[in-house]
């Protein structure tokens, strides 16, 4: 979620200046070991936005724990940063789950 809250911040401090999509892969680790391949990215018109967040699980975590957490947050840019419209959230095969605001 690091990632998320630093897209976030670029885009509400300067959308204008902020390519209209980027991506962050990265992995995440415990005690030394990859437990968690992370796939973040934002795009935006700089009117609105949306920023989606996927982690699948790596070696013995992938065995563990079918499937990939998928998260999404979309709205619009404004002079106050962001104001979300939708949260999703989606963990394996459980139902997504939906925020509206």
């Amino acid at each position: 979620m690091f990632a998320l809250a630093a897209f976030a911040a670029v885009a509400a401090a300067a959308a204008a200046e902020v390519p209209p999509r980027i991506t962050v892969v990265y992995d995440v680790s415990q005690n030394g070991t990859v437990a968690v391949e992370a796939t973040e990215t934002l795009e935006h018109d700089v009117r609105t936005y949306r920023i989606t967040s996927e982690w699948r699980g790596k070696g013995l975590y992938a065995l563990a724990r079918r499937g990939s957490a998928q998260r999404s947050s979309a709205g619009t840019i404004g002079e106050g940063g962001l104001r979300p419209n939708e949260f999703k959230d989606r963990r394996g095969d459980e139902p997504t789950s939906v925020a509206r605001f």
